[in-house]
């Protein structure tokens, strides 16, 4: 593995490139008990290939539909269930050690694996660890007429323990109006709504926050054209988990991603003042992640194995310095629709390059 280091804003944290079962095992002897959160998006056994599409060069990010890609990203096959069940009982058994004694995990699946992941959490977490199953409910895709449309994930929340850090004061939402409430302007000059119930009038304020129940029907899903879109398929957005690490991390918690895919977790955790540490087997993750969040200006290590870059779809370069299998950050740049052109990242003696599949190529001396 080759580690880089890139400063920056935040607590920092970390990436490595690999298979979460077996990269996971290596963690323990130096940061079991350690995470306070950990949110995993597993595949769903969906029998799909994902891609990461994104353009490339400098005619693509100034908006030629010629100069894109299509990069797969990783393949969702496992035909037997038994075969994806032994998967993820690896990766949850590592994590249950991984997580400190008040630590909770958030496992998000859909309708294809949900009952067995479910069954699956109890042998592993044991049923006394369940806390919610909160339903992701969206709008956005087709509508089957053979059955009612599917417009919901799941999200399992278990705990490691019996007193888990759970602070719902910190994702509390607006309170929806209801239409048959009366509007009234109380002494104080705010907005109230009154119901009559037993002979007793309750006003509440218009205003008012209430914690969110175990359905989440306010945060849609990412549209086509969103700011925060990467290019990476299965991108959750920011919103989703801002909630999960507000609700479940202390403000200097260490959280874990175990299938990273387009970084949105590490991200989160980061603009929230949480550690973070990620894992994915995916190069072309890989590639988002870096990119990512070297320009949210955020501190980080990322290691993976060697690969070398394609360099006809160079999107980043860096210059700093190597010490043996490391290399520490001091400019970079990358592609961006803003900046459609790649500047020179810097003067220094070593500069590392940096494709839209993960690969990199050193082009300067060592």
């Amino acid at each position: 593995m080759f580690t880089e280091v890139w400063p920056g804003a935040g607590p920092g944290g970390g990436y490595a490139e690999g298979e979460a079962g077996k990269l996971l095992p290596s963690l323990l002897p130096r940061l079991a008990r350690s995470f306070d959160l950990i949110y995993i998006d597993p595949p769903y056994r969906t029998g799909d290939t994902y891609f990461f599409q994104t353009p490339i060069g400098e005619s693509g990010w100034r908006g030629s539909p010629a100069s894109r890609i299509k990069i797969p990203a990783f393949v969702d096959v496992y035909p037997a269930m038994e075969t994806y069940i032994g998967m993820l009982r690896d990766v949850l058994s590592c994590s249950r050690e991984l997580l400190s004694d008040t630590g909770s995990i958030y496992v998000h699946v859909d309708h294809r694996v949900s009952a067995r992941v479910r069954l699956l959490l109890d042998d592993v977490f044991g049923e006394r660890a369940f806390m919610n199953e909160i339903a992701w409910k969206y709008e956005t895709g087709g509508r089957s007429r053979r059955f009612y449309p599917r417009k919901h994930d799941t999200l399992f929340l278990y705990a490691k323990g019996k007193k888990p850090y759970f602070n719902i004061e910190a994702v509390s939402i607006p309170h929806k109006i209801v239409s048959h409430m009366r509007r009234v302007i109380g002494e104080d000059g705010l907005a109230y709504r009154t119901i009559r119930s037993g002979g007793r009038e309750y006003a509440y304020p218009e205003e008012r926050l209430v914690p969110p129940t175990d359905i989440w029907d306010d945060i849609p899903r990412m549209q086509q054209k969103d700011p925060q879109r990467t290019g990476y398929d299965t991108q959750k957005p920011l919103k989703l988990l801002e909630r999960v690490i507000l609700a479940s991390s202390p403000p200097d918690g260490l959280v874990g991603d175990f299938f990273t895919g387009s970084g949105t977790t590490l991200h989160a955790a980061a603009l929230l003042g949480r550690r973070f540490f990620g894992v994915d087997s995916s190069p072309a993750a890989t590639a988002v992640i870096r990119k990512r969040l070297a320009l949210a200006g955020m501190a980080f290590t990322l290691d993976a194995p060697a690969k070398d870059a394609d360099m006809s779809i160079i999107e980043g370069c860096a210059s700093g310095q190597f010490s043996g299998e490391r290399f520490t950050v001091a400019t970079h740049a990358f592609r961006s629709r803003s900046a459609p052109a790649l500047a020179h990242a810097g003067s220094n003696d070593a500069t590392l390059c940096f494709d839209a599949k993960g690969g990199r190529r050193l082009m300067g001396s060592e």
